[in-house]
């Protein structure tokens, strides 16, 4: 029988990994929503914090990845990205961007922004993330944890909609959201510009508009007292260190399932919703709803059709190249 192409391999390890860091970032997700939960803070407040601090975060990341590249290290998997149609980036993208003062300007601009014909595509999704932020953390303070998450958990089937209608993607039970044109940027510049833009352009402004239609300053001057409690900027840098640990995770598994993610992105495992639901229960006393309950069966259901699903067109696969293999030899 003929062994599995080179490339083939690739493919799977890739998917595997991408599996594999999509998980983590759920799981470390579900313990963000715990922590922001126990942050007495307005949430614009809280946001804030959290963008300044993983600001600096994202500089020091991409400072320790500069300074790998320039040693002439390996870059590993924090610096290797892959284009839009699933391959991995030429080695000039991430080699040294020549000698002299330019040449760092360069690099640093890379790390930090990404290729500039991406730019464009980073804003877009720095400020849809901040939405998403916004709105899952605001749901947090209003509702049951359990159920809040709920919500975002099954959000898949609004994006399976806009994955066919505008990607004509097909759809394996619930069909994740495709990964977006900003895929071939490393997770660096990802992480930086959300920072950025959330720092200093979006959370300002909607500060701004709270403060000046709801009356808030009040509340605002009540959250700022409350941070000089060190329990308080303990859990805002735990806050910051666990969201851009997840979106750094959440990007390069994106990255690596981009031939892939009709059968497993958006969807994730149902093991992060059933923690939530725990906790919600034992650390803020809240009941177990049946719509949480109800959500988790549902993302259940959904990531069995959609590693049935990934099975069936693996096992296609692997024939499809056995087929070219005894055609070649």
């Amino acid at each position: 029988m003929a062994e599995p192409s080179t490339s083939a391999l690739l493919t799977g390890s890739r998917h595997v990994e991408g599996v594999a860091l999509i998980t983590s970032a759920a799981l470390l997700f579900g313990i963000l929503a715990a922590v922001v939960k126990s942050v007495a803070l307005p949430t614009l407040l809280k946001m804030q914090i959290r963008s300044l601090l993983e600001w600096l975060i994202c500089l020091a990341a991409a400072a320790f990845c500069r300074e790998t590249r320039r040693r002439g290290g390996d870059t590993g998997a924090a610096m290797r990205v892959y284009d839009n149609s699933g391959a991995e980036a030429r080695p000039s993208t991430f080699a040294k961007c020549g000698g002299g003062e330019g040449g760092e300007r360069e690099a640093w601009a890379k790390l930090l922004f990404g290729p500039r014909e991406l730019s464009g595509w980073l804003v877009l999704r720095a400020f849809l993330y901040w939405v998403f932020l916004c709105c899952w953390w605001l749901a947090l303070e209003a509702m049951p944890l359990g159920d809040a998450t709920t919500v975002v958990y099954i959000a898949p089937v609004f994006t399976a909609l806009h994955a066919r209608l505008l990607r004509a993607a097909v759809v394996a039970g619930l069909l994740p959201v495709c990964t977006n044109k900003s895929g071939g940027a490393p997770w660096t510049a990802v992480n930086h510009v959300s920072c950025v833009f959330s720092a200093f352009v979006f959370t300002p402004l909607a500060l701004v508009g709270w403060v000046d239609a709801r009356g808030a300053a009040g509340q605002l001057a009540d959250g700022v007292a409350a941070l000089r409690s060190p329990l308080q900027w303990a859990l805002l840098a735990a806050i910051s260190a666990v969201s851009s640990a997840g979106l750094a995770l959440q990007t390069l598994g994106y990255q690596r399932l981009v031939r892939e993610l009709e059968a497993f992105s958006r969807v994730r495992e149902p093991q992060p919703m059933l923690q939530l639901a725990l906790k919600s229960a034992l650390l803020f006393h809240e009941p177990l709803e049946p719509l949480g309950l109800g959500g988790v069966g549902l993302i259940a259901c959904a990531t069995v059709l959609n590693l049935t699903a990934r099975v069936r067109h693996s096992r296609a696969d692997a024939e499809r190249a056995q087929r070219e293999n005894l055609v070649c030899v």
